[in-house]
């Protein structure tokens, strides 16, 4: 069970949901191997060795970089949507980038 307040974010990895939640630690490990910040970073998700990395931080030690390789994944696109989700809960609270954009369409519908 994820906890929305820590700003977690679930994904499903080989059937399983894992919290992913983007730790100031986190963060900082993937500004070290890239040595740029988050948000550059971030902007080049779409590569899969990125994604991958991302994904690793944010499900904090859950699995390694090798097993996500191996892992039943969902599509990359997926994962991204997911993982700028669990971002925009890091940077912005308990409302994700995706949530706003989502709440923002809605009220243009009406």
């Amino acid at each position: 069970m994820h906890n929305p307040i820590k700003g977690e974010i679930l994904i499903k990895i080989n059937g399983d949901e894992l919290p992913l939640i983007f730790s100031y630690d986190a963060i900082a490990k993937i500004e070290a191997k890239y040595d740029d910040s988050i948000l550059s970073i971030q902007e080049d998700m779409g590569r899969i060795e990125k994604t991958y990395s991302f994904l690793e931080a944010a499900l904090n030690g859950a699995k390694t970089f090798k097993e996500l390789k191996k892992a039943e994944l969902p599509p990359v696109l997926e994962i991204t949507e997911t993982l700028r989700s669990a971002l925009g809960v890091a940077y912005f609270g308990g409302d994700s980038i995706a949530d706003a954009k989502a709440e923002d369409k809605d009220t243009k519908k009406k």
